[in-house]
C-alpha cells in the first residue's frame, strides 16, 4: 500500500473517519470487511445485544441463531437446551417431554411413554399392560386382565375359557 491510499478494515474490525488502525469488535460480535463504526459489530448467534455494545450469551432454554440485534428466544414446547450461548434447542427425546423455553427434559412417570418431540406430561400414555389416564398414575393390569395398547384405558377381563396368570404385560392364552 503506497502514501495516500487506505487499507479497509478485516472481517471483525471497524474504524472511523480519519482511523489510524483498525479496532477489534466488542467480544461475542463480529462486523463484515470494511466497517465504519462499531455499531457495524453485531452479536453472534448464541448472543443478545444491540449493534455496537455488549453481547450476552442466551441462557439454557433460550436460542438466537441469527448475527444481529435481537433479544434470545425461548425454546419452543417440546424442545431443549441445557447450554449457554450459540446452539439450537433440541426435541425431547421419547418417554420425556418440555415446555416452553425447556432447560432439559423431564422424565414420563413410571411405565408410561410419550412421542419425541412431546410438549406436557399429558403426552405420557400408560404402556400396554398398563391402565390410566395420559399424564397419570399408570397401574398394572391384575391377573385375568389386560391392556394390549398405548394410551389411557382400563385393564380389560379375559374371554371366558381364557387366562393370564401374570399381572402388568401379557395377553390371555
Amino acid at each position: 500500500v503506497g502514501p495516500g491510499s487506505c487499507t479497509a478494515c478485516p472481517l471483525g474490525m471497524y474504524s472511523g473517519p480519519g482511523g489510524v488502525n483498525c479496532s477489534v469488535c466488542p467480544p461475542a460480535s463480529s462486523a463484515p470487511p470494511g466497517s465504519m463504526s462499531v455499531e457495524n459489530c453485531s452479536c453472534d448467534p448464541g448472543f443478545s445485544g444491540p449493534d455496537g455494545g455488549v453481547c450476552v450469551e442466551c441462557p439454557p432454554g433460550q436460542y438466537k441463531d441469527w448475527t444481529g440485534p435481537g433479544q434470545c428466544m425461548s425454546c419452543e414446547p417440546g424442545s431443549y437446551k441445557s447450554s449457554v450461548g450459540p446452539g439450537s434447542c433440541t426435541a425431547c427425546p421419547l418417554g420425556m417431554y418440555s415446555g416452553p423455553g425447556g432447560v432439559n427434559c423431564s422424565v414420563c412417570p413410571p411405565a408410561s411413554s410419550a412421542p419425541p418431540g412431546s410438549m406436557s406430561v399429558e403426552n405420557c400414555s400408560c404402556d400396554p399392560g398398563f391402565s390410566g389416564p395420559d399424564g397419570g398414575v399408570c397401574v398394572e393390569c391384575p391377573p385375568g386382565q389386560y391392556k394390549d395398547w398405548t394410551g389411557p384405558g382400563q385393564c380389560m377381563s379375559c374371554e371366558p375359557g381364557s387366562y393370564k396368570s401374570s399381572v402388568g404385560p401379557g395377553s390371555c392364552t
